[in-house]
């Protein structure tokens, strides 16, 4: 049984490769959740800056399972698309993506659950909280996963 778990894991991991790949020649973006504060949306072109092991995010599971991720990362950036502008976090060196800043915002992370254990990894619920440079804030509820 760990077996066919195992294998349908594999298949899923090819089928994001995949997905990533063939949305690299699309449309940039997507608006998927927004407010009067700031617009979060789908990155539909993950950066080319974007391998090796690192975490993803969603708005629900289901945007998740259909890999529309609203926020992606690896051991060196992590990328949101807020207001129709991708924009680009450093991870700092100790490696915690969980509380991120740039010229413009301030992500927190926050609130992770495990929801389900992979061999390399786990997938997550929790809450984004993304808060500009002039004190507007957008708390936003997420699933992901993270590994290699």
């Amino acid at each position: 049984m760990e077996d066919i778990k195992r294998a349908k894991e594999l298949k899923n991991i090819e089928q994001n490769k995949s997905f990533i790949e063939e949305e690299i020649n699309e449309e940039n973006f997507e608006i998927e959740e927004q407010d009067e504060n700031m617009w979060v949306s789908i990155i539909k072109n993950i950066p080319d800056d974007m391998d090796g092991c690192g975490c993803a995010y969603s708005f629900t599971e289901s945007d998740f399972r259909k890999h529309k991720l609203m926020y992606v990362d690896n051991t060196g950036y992590a990328y949101i698309n807020i207001d129709n502008k991708l924009e680009r976090f450093e991870i700092p060196e100790d490696r915690n993506n969980e509380y991120l800043q740039n010229e413009n915002y301030y992500i927190r992370i926050t609130n992770l659950k495990i929801v389900k254990r992979l061999e390399e990894g786990s997938e997550f619920k929790g809450t984004m909280i993304i808060t500009d440079k002039i004190g507007n804030t957008r708390t936003i509820e997420i699933y992901g996963g993270c590994g290699c």
